[in-house]
């Protein structure tokens, strides 16, 4: 008796199977193999332009402080600094003042944190910092032909750079807490640099040189040595 009950178990059991194999079972899927799973295929998407309005005359910079937020800065028709915002929808743009006569460059070194710098009028660079609140512009000296870059490889660390001085040579300052006199890094250059730091403690410099090609420079702390 308990063997017939043994088989009839076993016969149900296989039936069952079979039909959830087949989804002949109400609200039951078909059990996929290795051989019917469609392969999912993720290409990645390129949205349209979108045209965000303003006036502007010279150059773009973008910073971000934390995931979903944008901050964009172009330099106006007035020259003043024109900043718009995006933390889930764009804001109107901002006038942020100041006379510039370059591109800008920004950075957030921290969270809630930007940087901003262009040249002014008198070709020094400015300055103006957003920590939960914009401050006043302020002249970190110099006196610079083309274009500003800058970067962050730490909380509240700042590189900015420059070219300019005898044969357009690179010219860095930066903040760790304060301001440290200008020092020249040397080269040719003939665009504007670009900087970014993937790392702690590591900045990567671009710049077009004398014969039009694209220079690069290095520097690691750790390393103590830059090229």
């Amino acid at each position: 008796m308990k063997g017939q009950i043994k088989n009839t178990l076993v016969i149900l059991l296989a039936i069952l199977f079979a039909l959830t194999l087949s989804g002949a079972i109400a609200g039951a899927d078909p059990v996929s193999t290795a051989d019917d799973v469609a392969p999912q295929n993720f290409s990645p998407v390129w949205s349209k332009w979108e045209d965000l309005g303003g006036e502007l005359t010279d150059g773009v910079a973008v910073s971000s402080w934390a995931p979903g937020r944008l901050d964009c800065f172009s330099v106006g028709t007035d020259r003043t600094l024109q900043h718009k915002s995006f933390d889930g929808s764009w804001h109107d743009w901002e006038d942020l003042g100041g006379e510039l006569y370059s591109a800008p460059a920004a950075v957030s070194s921290d969270s809630r944190r930007i940087d901003v710098f262009a040249l002014g009028k008198d070709k020094s660079m400015q300055h103006k910092s957003f920590n939960d609140t914009w401050y006043d512009w302020e002249s970190l000296g110099g006196e610079f032909t083309d274009g500003v870059a800058t970067s962050s490889w730490a909380p509240y660390r700042l590189d900015c750079f420059a070219v300019g001085g005898d044969y357009n040579a690179l010219k860095h300052k930066w903040y760790d807490g304060s301001w440290h006199e200008w020092i020249c890094r040397g080269g040719e250059l003939y665009s504007a640099p670009a900087a970014v730091s993937w790392e702690s403690q590591r900045i990567d410099i671009f710049a077009i040189g004398e014969n039009k090609t694209m220079q690069h420079k290095w520097y690691h702390l750790q390393l103590n040595q830059s090229n």
